[in-house]
C-alpha cells in the first residue's frame, strides 16, 4: 500500500507540471521531420507533447545516427540538459509526425521548481525510469538479431485496446528501419513473413498483434 501512495503521489506532481506548461507555456504546432532542437544549442525549453511522436537521437563523431528514445503524447522531453544545468544539449529532438506541444522556458521551469521544491523528487524519478528505458533499448539494438530486435521494438510501444493488441506508430518501413537499426528491406520481409503466418496484420501506421508468441 505504501508502494501504491508513492506512485500517486509522483503521478499527481507530474501532472501538476504538465497543468502548469499549459497554463503559462506556448502552444506550437510542428511538420513532420523538423527538428524541435538541436545538438550542442543552448537549452532554453522544455516541451510537453500533446499529439504526435518524437524522436530523440544523438549524433556521433563519425556521423552515425542514435536512436535513444521516442515520445509519445503526454509525455514531457528536452528535460535532461535543463535539469543539470549544461550549456549545451547532448541529443537533438525531431518530429516523426506532425506534433503539436507546449514549449516553457527554462527560466519558468525553474521558477516553477524553487517555489515547488516537492516537484523534484518526481521529475528525478522520471529521469531515472527514462535513463533504464534507454539502456534497455540499447540493450535490445546491441544483442538481439534483427526479428527479436523489431518484436521487442513492437512490443514497448503495443497497447491492449478493446480486446486487442495495437501498435500506432505512423511510421515508414524505412523509418522503422532507422529505429531498428536494420535495412529497410530486413523489416518489411520480417513484417511479411509474420503476416503470412497470422502472427500480424497490418497497415500502414497500424499493426495488430493476433498471436501473442511474437513476444515469447
Amino acid at each position: 500500500m505504501k508502494n501504491k501512495g508513492k506512485i500517486s503521489n509522483g503521478v499527481y506532481f507530474l501532472k501538476a507540471i504538465e497543468l502548469f506548461i499549459k497554463q503559462h507555456g506556448q502552444f506550437v504546432k510542428i511538420p513532420k521531420g523538423q527538428r524541435i532542437f538541436q545538438m550542442d544549442e543552448r537549452p532554453t525549453h522544455v516541451y510537453y507533447l500533446t499529439e504526435g511522436w518524437v524522436k530523440i537521437g544523438q549524433e556521433t563523431e563519425n556521423g552515425q545516427d542514435i536512436t535513444l528514445s521516442i515520445r509519445k503524447a503526454g509525455e514531457l522531453y528536452g528535460l535532461a540538459e535543463v535539469l543539470a544545468n549544461d550549456a549545451a544539449r547532448m541529443r537533438y529532438a525531431m518530429s516523426l509526425t506532425e506534433v503539436t506541444c507546449y514549449m516553457m522556458t527554462t527560466e519558468q521551469l525553474h521558477t516553477l521548481l524553487t517555489k515547488q521544491p516537492i516537484l523534484w523528487k518526481p521529475l528525478s524519478e522520471m529521469i531515472a525510469t527514462r535513463l533504464i528505458e534507454t539502456q534497455n533499448f540499447m540493450c535490445a539494438l546491441t544483442n538481439l538479431q534483427v526479428p527479436e530486435r523489431l518484436a521487442w521494438f513492437l512490443q514497448q510501444f503495443s497497447t491492449f485496446k478493446e480486446g486487442h493488441t495495437i501498435v500506432e506508430l505512423p511510421m515508414t518501413h524505412e523509418e522503422l528501419s532507422n529505429l531498428v537499426g536494420c535495412s529497410r528491406q530486413k523489416v518489411t520481409s520480417n513484417l511479411n513473413a509474420w503476416r503470412k503466418a497470422n502472427l500480424i496484420s497490418y497497415e500502414r501506421g497500424k499493426i495488430e498483434i493476433l498471436d501473442q508468441q511474437l513476444f515469447a
